[in-house]
């Protein structure tokens, strides 16, 4: 089950986050946890320096087996067709709000930190939903 929680700049949500009918989860198995949540907070904070706000919302995982991811990320989407919409990729903005020689090094030091990652999308359906 995961479990929401703050880190210093990022915020974990559950019950806040808005009822998307297509969601992209993002799941990241970490070599150093340390390292990687302190570059994802440092990313999330110049998306919400660019955007207004965070593209999605971060959950870490208790439980599973070796295998499983430490983390994941829930990007809500209106629908499939959303995916088409242009906008620019996460390290595009974070070369525009802090440069281009820091989004190469938080690039890299984000990839050192991980062992691996792997996305899904998944689609709402609303008669086994709990929200209409």
């Amino acid at each position: 089950m995961p479990r929401a929680h703050s880190l210093t700049s990022v915020q974990f949500r559950s019950r806040n986050a808005p009822v998307s009918d297509v969601i992209w989860v993002n799941n990241f198995r970490a070599d150093d946890t340390r390292l990687m949540m302190s570059k994802v907070e440092q990313i999330i904070g110049a998306m919400t320096e660019a955007e207004g706000q965070p593209r999605g919302f971060w959950y870490d995982v208790q439980g599973g087996d070796a295998a499983s991811a430490h983390y994941f990320a829930v990007t809500p989407l209106e629908n499939f067709a959303a995916l088409d919409n242009p906008r620019a990729g996460v390290w595009e903005v974070v070369a525009k709000v802090r440069g281009e020689a820091e989004s190469e090094r938080l690039r890299a030091d984000f990839r050192t930190s991980l062992d691996r990652s792997w996305r899904y999308l998944y689609r709402r359906m609303p008669e086994l939903s709990h929200n209409p």
